[in-house]
């Protein structure tokens, strides 16, 4: 296929590199979420640094390369059990110390990794919800700009 056939589509450079690097940044964006109550970050850094990688994926295939490998209704899913996860963490203070998002957890030794009680839960809870939400979004985006393409396309077939 000739580039101008697929003009959202990158050279196989950019296409193999962000491949590479998609795991890595899902990576790094769990460690920010994980770490985020010992180290600047938490749930919305992470999640944002994790939907980066779909973003990226988007950016390099366009939206009809990466529209059979992310299932919008699993991002849906995550992004809902990212809001019940933080809210039911919420009436877990409630029921155990009378205070809404109460902090009721075990809170352990300063500076390792389980020493916050509930809030690296809701760093989980909120990265889930970013991350989910954020790739949704710009995969919605994608859609229209893909929408807008094809139409562009059907036009420029057809003389007036």
């Amino acid at each position: 296929m000739k580039m101008s056939e697929k003009p959202y589509e990158l050279s196989i450079i950019v296409r193999t590199v962000s491949r590479i690097l998609f795991g890595l940044i899902l990576v790094f964006g769990f460690y920010v979420i994980v770490h985020g109550h010992i180290t600047p970050g938490g749930g919305f850094q992470g999640g944002v640094a994790t939907a980066l990688a779909v973003i990226m994926l988007i950016a390099a295939y366009g939206y009809e390369g990466i529209v059979s490998e992310v299932r919008e209704k699993l991002l849906e899913k995550f992004e809902s059990l990212g809001a019940i996860m933080f809210w039911a963490l919420g009436l877990v203070g409630v029921f155990a110390a009378a205070t809404y998002f109460a902090n009721v957890l075990y809170k352990g030794t300063p500076g390792e990794l389980i020493s916050a009680g509930t809030i690296p839960l809701m760093n989980i809870a909120v990265g889930m919800k970013v991350a989910s939400g954020v790739a949704a979004l710009v995969i919605i985006m994608s859609m229209g700009m893909y929408g807008v393409r094809k139409r562009k396309a059907g036009k420029e077939g057809v003389e007036e």
